[in-house]
């Protein structure tokens, strides 16, 4: 078996060496609602309405080959055929398909179900099963890296009886039905109170913003409370760093040991009155740093969301120890966590253009400080609503438009 650097499905003849070596291929999409750009909803439609006729199985699982899912997922087979080729050697593979509640994850089967490529984009996986010297050489003559590993005993395959996946599926969706439950339940007793102190409710959330600077937002999974507060100017990476909060109870009473308390009672005695209290900038950033201390056992220099609000309040060398304080811990991070090992901590230089790559905005401000230049700094942060502030009004999920 061949783990393959995911780059290779942005390469015309790698996609037509895994056409010539398939029969079929497998997508999978989620039941999870999607908050993709509609351009891109149209582009997809499009295509698979042209594949339809070449569609050949379509059933319901949480299982797809090899990966179990919370989610319950669509998963469809189809010929291989000229529409999805022309497709893929004509888009950037690895951003088309690791869209939530669209197709994701392209899986190559022959004509009996059993994996010849598989692919998990948000994880960055690719996996060629029954390879031979002659794929090797022609990876290595496209210039695609690839490790060598041992094919499992059982090379993954679609699954062949309905009635599993049907099992699999039903049992999944009691299990939903539970967590629904379970989030009414808690929504219910958290309203009032919240209400009370200003927040509205929209989609599953509490939400309150902070004049037009931050944002508070609260909600659940059914057996715990998540909440977080935002700088709304900061920039994000993804846009599940916004969508769901880095915050809840479960974390809070691992951390301060109150093991004698329910998921409510430690929201409403410990952080409810907290999150009220936040009326400003200043009390913003001491509430987040609070939660960040209180819940991750962390210094508070390791919080993205910091460096922004320092600079917006006009802490400039605050912000700059920190942005430097973040890029080392990247840096090093990438170095030695094994599971970024093969990407990126071959060398230094790898581990510092990725962390280059992640922290852009903070570096931009950074060096704008360092040449006191605090006009820019300000038009950017000012601008920056354009960030964590567009991905909120793009989503949907909070609908007060004053803001």
């Amino acid at each position: 078996m061949l783990n393959i650097n995911i780059e290779a499905l942005d390469k015309k003849e790698f996609i037509h060496y895994i056409f010539e070596k398939s029969r079929r291929v497998a997508f999978r999409e989620s039941e999870c609602e999607s908050s993709v750009l509609s351009w891109f909803c149209a582009d997809i439609k499009k295509l698979f309405d042209e594949m339809q006729p070449f569609l050949v199985q379509e059933y319901e699982d949480t299982k797809y080959f090899y990966s179990d899912y919370q989610e319950i997922n669509r998963i469809r087979v189809y010929d291989l055929n000229d529409n999805l080729l022309n497709y893929m050697i004509s888009h950037k593979n690895t951003e088309v398909w690791g869209n939530i509640g669209f197709p994701e994850d392209p899986c190559f089967i022959d004509e009996c179900g059993q994996a010849v490529f598989t692919t998990i984009i948000h994880e960055e996986m690719c996996e060629f099963f029954g390879e031979t010297s002659e794929t090797i050489s022609f990876l290595q003559e496209i210039n695609v890296s690839f490790d060598v590993s041992e094919t499992p005993n059982a090379i993954p395959c679609l699954e062949r009886d309905v009635s599993e996946s049907k099992k699999r599926t039903d049992d999944r969706r009691h299990e939903q039905e539970q967590i629904e439950q379970g989030k009414k339940e808690i929504l219910k007793e958290l309203d009032v109170m919240l209400k009370k102190n200003g927040f509205r409710f929209s989609q599953g959330y509490f939400y309150r913003f902070v004049k037009d600077e931050g944002l508070i937002y609260i909600t659940t999974d059914g057996q715990d409370i998540f909440y977080d507060i935002i700088p709304l100017f900061a920039k994000f990476y993804e846009e599940e760093e916004i969508l769901w909060p880095s915050f809840c109870t479960e974390l809070y009473r691992e951390e301060e040991g109150v093991q004698d308390q329910s998921c409510k009672e430690i929201f409403l005695n410990d952080i409810l009155p907290k999150l009220v209290s936040v009326e400003d900038l200043t009390s913003l950033y001491h509430i987040r740093s609070y939660l960040y201390e209180s819940h991750l056992g962390e210094s508070i220099e390791d919080d993205l969301c910091l460096p922004y609000i320092l600079l917006k309040l006009n802490r400039g060398e605050e912000a700059v120890s920190q942005i430097e304080h973040l890029y080392r811990a990247t840096v090093e991070g990438l170095m030695d966590d094994d599971e970024w090992e093969d990407l990126y901590s071959e060398t230094y230089d790898q581990a510092e253009s990725y962390a280059k790559k992640e922290m852009s905005m903070l570096l931009t401000l950074e060096a704008l400080v360092k040449e006191r230049n605090y006009d820019e700094v300000r038009q950017i942060l000012n601008q920056n609503k354009s960030n964590a502030m567009k991905i909120i009004l793009r989503t949907g999920l909070f609908t007060d438009t004053n803001h």
